[in-house]
């Protein structure tokens, strides 16, 4: 099982890293829970894998580095 605690750092650093708002990320990825971005961001609910693929895609990063950390170069 994944890190949820770990993913949400990672999240929250690359959209900050982007100077984006948790409104605004939540915006793009569509979800209609406006708390749902700091819930991911704080580990209290697991992100899908279709939210996963989506904050990779938004932020140019790969899967492995939004669930595990690992950067490609």
């Amino acid at each position: 099982m994944y890190d949820t605690k770990e993913i949400g750092k990672r999240i929250r650093f690359l959209r900050k890293n982007h100077n984006m708002t948790q409104r605004e990320l939540t915006k793009i990825l569509h979800l209609s829970d406006t708390g749902a971005v700091s819930k991911m961001e704080n580990g209290k609910i697991p992100v899908s894998m279709n939210i996963l693929i989506e904050v990779a895609d938004i932020f140019g990063v790969s899967i492995k580095y939004v669930l595990l950390g690992e950067r490609f170069y």
